[in-house]
């Protein structure tokens, strides 16, 4: 079994499960949305990747693992992440005007560049981060 370590220290440990037959991925997640850390990285100018995410969601578990992936690349390794879960209050999910699981909306600094729901491939989501430049 191998253990994906996205971007820093460990918060959550959780268990995907393939859609095919097989063993499970595990994945590493530290990524919940903080408003103080959000509006430090959009007055840097970053990149900046928020996800809608629960863990019985099919395409968040397909997500997982493809963001991690292309965030630990060179390319898109300077990308903060944020995620929003069932615990994030609904004050935020209004806030970036979400209403479900499995959405990738991308921000260069204060502009929103793109957004996509149930992007399930690495091209696809690769072309998402890319809207936000180097």
């Amino acid at each position: 079994m191998k253990v994906w370590r996205p971007l820093g220290a460990i918060a959550i440990l959780a268990t995907l499960s393939s859609l095919s037959p097989g063993p499970a991925a595990v994945v590493v997640l530290n990524h919940s949305y903080n408003a103080a850390a959000f509006a430090k990285a959009k007055a840097e100018d970053r990149r900046i990747l928020i996800e809608s995410y629960a863990s019985w969601c099919p395409p968040c578990r397909v997500q997982a693992p493809l963001v991690a992936g292309l965030l630990r690349g060179e390319d898109y390794k300077d990308t903060q992440l944020f995620r929003l879960s069932e615990d994030t209050p609904n004050a935020v999910w209004k806030k970036f005007r979400l209403k479900s699981y499995g959405a990738l909306i991308v921000y260069r600094g204060t502009r929103e560049t793109g957004r996509a729901i149930g992007a399930t491939s690495s091209g696809e989501i690769e072309k998402l981060l890319a809207t936000a430049g180097n």
